[in-house]
């Protein structure tokens, strides 16, 4: 195998039939972005990595672009809202077929359709391009924060402010819309409308790079009643008013130390930057959603599960109705059993648990104490829960302490639970930095090693005000 030097960033349920997703990506991420480098990709049993040389290239190369032209972070974002626009447009049209009405051609081109459109955004996913270019904005925004104040701890708690998303997180938006529906239903209003309608408009939060299932009325049902636990009504009253506050603050911020119209731009283009970084996956996984009612019904005609098409690569699936079959279903039951996936400069290799051990990694040590980067400040105590799948999720009760590699939307029903958030993946502009800031819940991100730091049932405290987690006992 060419030699890279890989960058573990995060893991999280995964499975090959996503990962053709990154095969198409990367050559339109070229395209989109006018960049030159390539991003070598890396997936073993759910560990992601990418090639460390060049998330730090195409970042220089971002950085070139912002510096010949301030417009470029504006050019792009018109381009990714307009992807994300013919996505929905897509979806709306697939969400009208009959999958039971369609012949085996017809399944795998409306499968194919989605699929295409959902890839044409991964273009601009993660370490596509969209962390760098926050990153670059944030760098410009620390540069300036460091001109205009001298104090480092004033500094820090302005940038932490000023790095909160333009618009509200589709995660924020959903657990809203549930306090929304508790507070009516305390009140002794039937929500069985209103509950059918927010399962309609977020079902599809469990479906992340295709390793999950929608969410049913039941799942949001037993949320509500979790909600109504509390008085909605004025849990509502506090975070609108705590966004408000913030919103003013900023203001008050750009006014006091005399931001320019160009410095104003900037801090515009940052938040709407730090907002992209979890639209764009959410978006994907919006899209993802009409596309399975296409699937199990391949599955059906195949006759074979959904999951084992799950475990194909995209291009395999395509010959699931030919002579292939029962060799493509005995290579997908390996897969399930151990997994991997490899893109190096637009080849890509799927490896199963015979071959697997070509592309392992071997186990870093880990160091004495965990320190990482406080993206909201506070303090909590409480039993560790390690999470490190979306079962996991299952065992968070109140009050415990979140521990996992990143956040997804997934997270969802346990994030109004937990003390505190502390993950090994992620800078200040991250999903779990973003989400802790819009839901004021004490979070340490970028620790790289809490999770095997850690173990179930651990007291730990988590220092958000100087970025230290440690064990209590």
């Amino acid at each position: 195998m060419t030699q890279i030097e890989w960058l573990w960033t995060m893991k999280k349920p995964q499975v090959p039939l996503a990962q053709g997703l990154h095969v198409i990506a990367v050559p339109l991420m070229k395209k989109y972005w006018e960049i030159r480098s390539d991003l070598p990709i890396k997936h073993l049993n759910g560990d992601i990595y990418f090639g460390k040389k060049e998330i730090k290239s195409i970042y220089e190369e971002l950085k070139q672009k912002y510096q010949a032209d301030s417009t470029y972070p504006e050019k792009i974002e018109k381009m990714v809202r307009e992807k994300i626009n013919n996505l929905k447009q897509i979806t709306k049209v697939l969400e009208k077929e009959d999958a039971s009405q369609l012949n085996k051609d017809e399944l795998l081109a409306s499968f194919m359709k989605g699929y295409s459109a959902i890839a044409e955004l991964t273009a601009f996913m993660s370490f596509k391009g969209t962390v760098q270019m926050s990153d670059v904005l944030e760098q410009k925004m620390q540069e300036l924060l460091k001109r205009k104040i001298r104090d480092g701890e004033e500094r820090n708690n302005i940038f932490l402010l000023l790095s909160l998303p333009k618009e509200k997180s589709l995660m924020a938006q959903e657990q809203k819309s549930i306090l929304e529906i508790a507070k009516a239903k305390q009140v002794g209003k039937d929500v069985h409308l209103l509950l059918k309608e927010h399962c309609k408009r977020f079902n599809w939060m469990s479906c992340v790079m295709y390793a999950g299932e929608p969410y049913d009325e039941e799942h949001f049902r037993k949320e509500i009643v979790e909600a109504t636990k509390n008085d909605c009504k004025e849990v509502l009253r506090k975070q609108e008013e705590r966004k408000k506050k913030q919103e003013i603050k900023i203001k008050d911020i750009i006014k006091e130390l005399q931001f320019t119209k160009e410095e104003t731009e900037l801090l515009e283009q940052f938040r709407i930057w730090v907002h992209l970084r979890t639209y764009i996956k959410d978006m994907t996984s919006l899209g993802m959603l009409p596309t399975l009612s296409f699937l199990k019904e391949i599955a059906k005609k195949a006759k074979c599960s959904k999951k084992d098409l799950l475990y194909l690569s995209h291009k395999e699936l395509l010959e699931i109705f030919t002579n292939k079959r029962d060799m493509l279903l005995k290579e997908s039951a390996k897969r399930q059993k151990g997994w991997g996936f490899t893109l190096i400069k637009n080849k890509a290799q799927y490896y199963n648990n015979k071959n697997l051990r070509e592309i392992e990694e071997s186990e870093e040590k880990i160091p004495v104490g965990v320190k990482g980067f406080a993206a909201c400040k506070g303090i909590a105590r409480g039993k560790a829960i390690v999470v490190k799948s979306v079962e996991d999720l299952e065992r968070i009760q109140q009050d415990d302490i979140l521990i996992t590699h990143m956040t997804t939307t997934n997270f969802v029903p346990v994030l109004s639970k937990v003390a505190a958030i502390v993950t090994d993946e992620g800078g200040i502009t991250c999903h779990a930095a973003i989400i802790s800031r819009e839901m004021n819940i004490p979070c340490i991100i970028g620790t790289k090693i809490a999770t095997k730091a850690f173990k179930d049932g651990d007291i730990v405290e988590v220092d958000a005000n100087t970025g230290i987690v440690r064990k209590i006992k």
